[in-house]
């Protein structure tokens, strides 16, 4: 039967006493050597505990990066398509009246606005 994490925290000076910790296990203890905080936590060993915040600032420093990585890369392709898609202005109205009504007649009274000499 495995124990439950009740902790205290491992980390220096740790005064929070929290209800969730997490146990380091040598897997977690590997990955804080590549992910590079074991240098600033060298004192952490397999068996101690952290409180979970902790844990994820020390264990998985990179765990939004992948969120990131996939939202640029979303990014990236709708860019890509934007900048293939070439219109002229009269086929850009078109677009956007034929798709909202509302806005048949919206581009000639900006135009209007901003160029009022025809």
């Amino acid at each position: 039967m495995s124990q439950k994490n009740l902790g205290p925290c491992s980390v220096c000076n740790c005064q929070i006493e929290p209800n969730q910790y997490r146990r380091i296990t040598e897997y977690a203890l590997k990955k804080v050597k590549e992910k590079g905080t074991f240098d600033q936590y060298n004192y952490l060993e397999v068996g101690k505990q952290l409180y979970y915040p902790h844990y994820l600032e020390i264990v998985k420093p990179d765990r939004h990066n992948k969120l990131l990585i996939s939202i640029n890369k979303q990014n990236n392709i709708v860019v890509k398509k934007l900048l293939s898609f070439e219109l002229n202005p009269d086929q850009f109205q078109k677009m956007l009246e034929d798709a909202e009504p509302q806005l048949v007649g919206f581009f000639n009274e900006l135009y209007d606005v901003f160029i009022p000499e025809r």
